[in-house]
């Protein structure tokens, strides 16, 4: 894998995210905080961000995606063999089985036909395979050796410097790769796992918010019982100081009557200081309550906004559904359109074959034959033409209500 180094570093600076940085190899990319960013923006499935940190975040995010990823430990990600198959991995998935399709029309944008054409073999070669260290190989060496392309690999790497733009073409050999039923299938599988994990998301979220609101509602009755419970203790509190002032004013009684006084003057002045303890531990669970209370709150809300962010998303692939359904309409008026121009075809035909009956030749009619036939057959080229036409709207119309199928499935999976 070393071998094909050069040629992976030029794919991967093709990318936006890599065109104000100079990378002398992989690891010096892999490095970067261009490639995290750009690792993020490629995969759906995000590592846990609590259980990561800024350099094993590339690493959690492959090994979220991909369980086959055969480097056990973020450490090894930064040696030579390893930095180019991590580089490999984010490639393939880019331009594979992203759902953003930014990533496939910049090196469209960018590569001329004969080097997609080398990347394009190179897809194919892995596209059904699991993305292994042997499986990555062996479709490069698969390309290296291909009789079919003559591009000089040597030659694409010496140019690392300046993007390559394609020529102005309807779409590039990229992009109809791209675009095929197979590549779609990846991307649509892609889209399948990002709405199963929304959905998931979605669950727990509410489940959360469920949580959260119960217990803000508890903390609220509790505050307000410990609240009625320290005015009860300050109505206590100010009684008993009455008492002790009552019984602290001077008095005529007998000896006996002023020892009793004393003490329970003494005693009233213990419940006194034990009353202003318990006041001040109530005060201090009161004010711990309401910074809990302002905690709950605080997250509340940042859940009611990703709750919001979800909803958005939802919206999202509710109109993307309606596009859909709105494609569908068109292809089946277009099947309408070829099955009427078949039959006029047909029926032209029929007519041109009786007109043509070799009983009513005459001497002076063969060379209105020989035209006759002449545009008999330019009529079945375009009866075949049409027919092609047909079939190829055809395809797209069962290709087009399949994926309408499954995002309808989808979304009554989510609601």
């Amino acid at each position: 894998m070393e071998n094909f180094e050069s040629i992976i570093l030029r794919w991967m600076c093709l990318f936006d995210e890599f065109k104000n940085i100079e990378c002398s190899n992989t690891k010096h990319l892999i490095s970067s905080t261009s490639f995290k960013q750009f690792a993020d923006d490629v995969f759906c499935l995000k590592c846990s961000s609590a259980l990561s940190t800024d350099d094993t975040r590339v690493y959690n995010t492959i090994k979220v995606n991909y369980c086959e990823f055969e480097v056990l430990k973020y450490e090894d990600l930064y040696n030579e063999d390893n930095a180019i198959y991590a580089c490999v991995i984010v490639l393939l998935h880019a331009l594979l089985k992203c759902t953003n399709d930014k990533f496939r029309n910049q090196l469209s944008e960018r590569m001329n036909n004969e080097e997609q054409v080398l990347l394009a073999n190179f897809l194919e070669a892995t596209q059904s395979l699991l993305f292994t260290k042997q499986n990555i190989s062996e479709a490069l060496l698969l390309i290296s050796d291909s009789k079919h392309t003559c591009i000089n690999v040597s030659e694409i790497c010496s140019n690392n410097d300046t993007p390559i733009k394609s020529k102005s073409m309807r779409r590039s050999y990229l992009q109809e790769f791209c675009q095929s039923p197979k590549s779609q299938s990846l991307i649509n599988q892609e889209k399948e796992k990002l709405i199963i994990k929304l959905t998931e998301d979605y669950k727990n979220e509410c489940e959360e918010n469920y949580k959260l609101a119960e217990n803000v509602k508890y903390f609220k009755d509790l505050n307000t019982k410990l609240s009625n419970k320290l005015e009860d203790k300050d109505k206590i509190l100010q009684i008993l100081k009455d008492e002790i002032k009552e019984y602290s004013k001077p008095n005529q009684s007998p000896e006996c009557l002023k020892v009793d006084s004393d003490l329970i003057i003494k005693k009233l002045n213990r419940d006194k200081i034990d009353l202003e303890m318990n006041c001040n531990e109530l005060k201090q669970q009161v004010t711990e309550l309401d910074k809990k209370h302002k905690d709950l709150n605080g997250k509340f809300e940042k859940k009611t906004l990703d709750y919001n962010n979800l909803i958005l998303m939802f919206d999202n692939i509710e109109n993307e559904n309606m596009m859909l359904k709105s494609n569908l309409k068109l292809f089946e008026e277009t099947i309408q359109k070829k099955d009427i121009e078949i039959i006029s075809l047909k029926d032209e035909l029929c007519n041109k074959s009786i007109t043509n009956n070799p009983t009513n030749i005459s001497g002076q009619e063969t060379n209105a034959m020989s035209s006759n036939t002449l545009f008999n057959e330019l009529s079945c080229l375009k009866l075949e033409e049409i027919t092609h036409d047909k079939e190829k709207y055809r395809h797209k119309y069962k290709s087009m209500k399949k994926d309408l199928s499954n995002v309808s499935i989808s979304i009554n999976i989510i609601l």
